[in-house]
């Protein structure tokens, strides 16, 4: 019965996690693009990140408690772990980056660096436009409705997404299988912000039995 209610702890963490994931994806791309201040996610920081952790302590956590039911520690660590992975994939650590890339090597591509010779010939049309009135639009805007100027956008999101998520799940599966060894075998410690002492061993393997679950 006991060991029920840690795996329904656990998947009530996760589901959290992935709400606020969710969250941070929409709201960091939005905050950097149209408001344009550093942004939720612009830096190691994680600001988005530890703003939602801070919600969830000092706000939702009391509620749960009037109720008899607050996240735990180990709760917390997986629901934080989470939102500061999400922070990465919207902003700097991959599409923010990853957009201008791709089209910017058509629409920087000049006589004199010989691109079009050099790098085009490589770019399939599947991971990024190909049409120059596209790559454009992007860099220079349009007048055009928004869901016309993505549109072509959608076959290279999709490729790019099936590789970033195959990418995830085989970094994942490799730490599911290293783990064994770094926390089992070598009897590792991991620190952590909610506490002046170390995840234990059994607090750790609770967290990752969670995820790879």
């Amino acid at each position: 019965m006991g060991h029920l209610c840690k795996e329904a702890d656990m998947a009530r963490a996760f589901l959290v996690g992935a709400i606020f994931s969710l969250v941070i994806g929409f709201i960091s791309p939005y905050t950097v693009m149209a408001i344009q201040p550093m942004g939720m996610s612009a830096d190691f920081i994680t600001a988005g990140a530890i703003f939602c952790l801070l919600f969830i302590v000092a706000i939702l956590n009391p509620i749960l408690k009037l109720l008899k039911s607050p996240f735990n520690q180990k709760e917390l660590i997986l629901i934080y772990s989470m939102m500061i992975a999400a922070s990465a994939v919207p902003c700097w650590g991959f599409m923010l980056n990853l957009v201008p890339v791709v089209s910017g090597l058509h629409y920087f591509a000049t006589p004199e660096n010989e691109w079009a010779e050099l790098i085009h010939p490589y770019i399939k049309d599947f991971l990024a436009p190909q049409d120059k009135k596209v790559i454009t639009t992007f860099f220079e805007g349009s007048d055009a409705s928004p869901s016309t100027a993505w549109k072509p956008w959608i076959t290279p999101f999709i490729s790019w997404f099936i590789f970033m998520m195959t990418l995830y799940v085989v970094m994942i599966c490799m730490m599911i299988i290293m783990r064994k060894q770094w926390v089992k075998s070598g009897a590792r410690c991991l620190p952590h912000p909610f506490s002046n002492g170390l995840v234990t061993q059994k607090a750790e393997l609770d967290i990752v039995g969670a995820v790879s679950i």
